[in-house]
């Protein structure tokens, strides 16, 4: 898997390019760790931008019924001479409600999956436990606690990590607190 040009936590391009070239060269990755990298890009790409739309859509049908909720409180434009567009406005939003409405019950059932959130989160709690474990200036967490502060310099190591990793953890985290049963 090629992560070059994915966007970089603090390092541009040239930074990066910098330190991949002082790195091991002509070996293949291991395969836990292209498991390990294709899996976090698969919840970058699949699972998080799910998460968005499944966000954004209730927005959209809640927007939707509001606006047939202000037509119908108005009985002006029913005797206007623009009543028939009016009217199929009305009818094109409310299948557009129902249509919303089936996506979401369809995106619910695959997004509030236990099993399958339980595995994101387990892989998502393993990825964190990585990324802090690159942080510790001893490379030993979890086994002893992480000392803070962490240290002032920003390892390359780090600055040169896939921002994705990062965002995948807390979309993931930010979704599940706002859906989770016992979080409403």
């Amino acid at each position: 898997m090629d992560l070059k040009d994915e966007t970089k936590l603090k390092a541009d391009q040239n930074v990066a390019e910098e330190y991949l070239s002082h790195t091991i060269k002509d070996v293949d990755p291991h395969f836990i760790s292209e498991i390990f990298f294709l899996n976090a890009y698969a919840h970058s790409v699949g699972l998080v931008p799910a998460m968005q739309v499944h966000m954004r859509l209730e927005g959209d049908i809640s927007e939707m019924q509001r606006q047939v909720d202000r037509i119908n409180a108005t009985n002006n434009w029913r005797a206007s001479p623009h009543a028939a567009l009016f009217s199929a406005a009305l009818e094109r939003t409310k299948k557009q409600i129902e249509e919303a409405n089936s996506l979401d019950a369809a995106m619910e059932a695959v997004m509030y999956d236990r099993l399958a959130q339980e595995k994101s989160l387990d892989f998502l709690g393993f990825v964190a436990n990585w990324l802090l474990r690159l942080a510790d200036d001893k490379h030993i967490h979890p086994q002893k606690t992480l000392q803070l502060p962490l240290r002032e310099d920003v390892p390359i190591e780090w600055r040169c990590l896939p921002q994705f990793l990062f965002e995948i953890i807390t979309d993931h985290l930010l979704y599940v607190m706002r859906y989770s049963s016992s979080a409403r």
